[in-house]
């Protein structure tokens, strides 16, 4: 339907102005004399004035509407997206066999090696917690929470192997005694924290556990799945967050009590190193920070940093808008050569009776200005309008925040402000006169 208008309102409203130039002539105040000369020589060349603003409403039809559909993508984007890690928060994350634990002089290079790009960073190693009975250095299955739905395989295999496909999204349950607690949220663990820790696993993302309920399991990375399945109670933490890639934390004493072992017979390996930074990492310094990584340590470790929506649409906005200018200065140009070649005459008539060189530049500025401004407007309207009507449809999206209203304003009045600007410090003020030799 947005297209379907578009194509019709572009000729509909291309053929009427002719007439609106027709009717406006003489309708502004005798103190508008350059805005009232520039519709009538608009009017009297009408095959040259519609040529140029068809061209100008086309590109401005065509932007407009990109502009306007970019500026709704962006806010879709925004509005739909849901962290993987919390602000500030990075992990260097283990490249190596899963289960394995990177050597502990190679993580002091990697953590000196950030620090030495964003300063100074709080840094905790998960203990990740291994099968009860697994001696092996790496391999072993690791407790996982699984916070999402999982597919349950059908009843007659699922009792004869005991197993659960994950097809959801799993978190690994680390050992933690409030110090990862402060990293990931930037606050210190209280007594409430430091007592849910104890009684159970405590989850940071509130909208991952549903009713006090976490599925928990022994998950296996080569075959994908979840062994001894069961569900527990589990503890929302006091602070929130909306990660979704942040681990489920619990006290050393409860995860006994949960396999079932003593306190001391709890294994664990250690995982991804997590870090809380003073201030964001932009994108130069990940890339910096990655380099060094690499020279420092080899493939060992990748910085993984949430770095927020992509923001496809606002480039799309931002790229449309300079491109729509360039197209647009390039057609004003060249209706601004087109118009002060037919209005010569006019102009020399004007000189000729004594106009002065100021009323002369101001004419011919007003009439580069009025002669873009038409197609402009045109071009906007057809362009801009049928999609925020249709998209403002939703209610979600009735106050219209997301469209482009600076960007659309440029193209529309700063573009032709800028071109009659131009106008006015450029082009000759009186034509050269000419000497016929007889």
């Amino acid at each position: 339907p947005v297209l379907l208008s578009v194509m019709l309102l572009y000729p509909a409203i291309l053929m009427t102005i002719p007439w609106v130039l027709h009717w406006s002539v003489g309708k502004f105040p005798k103190r508008r004399v350059y805005v009232t000369l520039a519709l009538r020589d608009m009017d009297r060349n009408r095959e040259r004035a519609l040529a140029c603003v068809a061209a100008s409403m086309a590109v401005m039809t065509l932007f407009s509407s990109v502009l306007t559909i970019g500026g709704f993508v962006d806010r879709l984007d925004v509005d739909h997206y849901t962290p993987r890690l919390p602000r500030n928060v990075a992990v260097l994350e283990s490249t190596v066999v899963p289960g394995r634990p990177v050597p502990e002089v190679v993580r002091t290079q990697q953590i000196a090696v950030v620090q030495a790009t964003v300063g100074p960073v709080d840094h905790v190693t998960e203990e990740l917690i291994k099968q009860p009975g697994c001696r092996r250095r790496s391999g072993c299955d690791i407790l996982t929470a699984q916070v999402s739905n999982v597919g349950v395989r059908p009843a007659s295999e699922e009792s004869h192997t005991g197993l659960r496909e994950v097809t959801g999204s799993q978190l690994p349950v680390v050992v933690d005694d409030g110090s990862l607690y402060k990293v990931i949220t930037g606050h210190e663990p209280d007594a409430a924290v430091l007592d849910a820790l104890h009684r159970g696993p405590v989850v940071l993302n509130h909208d991952q556990l549903e009713d006090g309920k976490l599925t928990i399991g022994m998950f296996s990375e080569a075959a994908t799945q979840l062994s001894q399945v069961r569900q527990v109670d589990a503890f929302r933490a006091p602070f929130h967050t909306e990660a979704t890639q942040v681990p489920v934390l619990i006290g050393r004493d409860a995860a006994a009590r949960l396999l079932g072992v003593a306190d001391q017979d709890v294994q664990t390996s250690e995982g991804d190193i997590w870090a809380r930074t003073s201030h964001g990492i932009s994108a130069h310094d990940r890339r910096a920070i990655s380099r060094s990584l690499t020279a420092a340590s080899g493939p060992t470790s990748t910085l993984v940093l949430d770095s927020g929506p992509s923001r496809m649409g606002r480039t799309i906005v931002n790229r449309g808008t300079g491109i729509a200018i360039v197209m647009l200065m390039a057609i004003g140009m060249l209706t601004t050569v087109l118009t002060l070649a037919d209005s010569r005459s006019q102009r020399e008539t004007l000189s000729s009776i004594g106009a002065s060189r100021e009323s002369m530049r101001r004419m011919t500025a007003i009439q580069t200005l009025v002669s873009t401004f038409v197609g402009h407007v045109a071009g906007a309207l057809v362009g801009a309008v049928p999609p925020i009507i249709a998209l403002s449809l939703l209610r979600r999206y009735a106050t219209l925040t997301w469209v482009p209203w600076g960007q659309l304003a440029g193209l529309v009045f700063g573009v032709p402000i800028v071109l009659g600007g131009m106008v006015y410090l450029t082009v000759r003020s009186v034509p050269e006169w000419r000497r016929r030799v007889m």
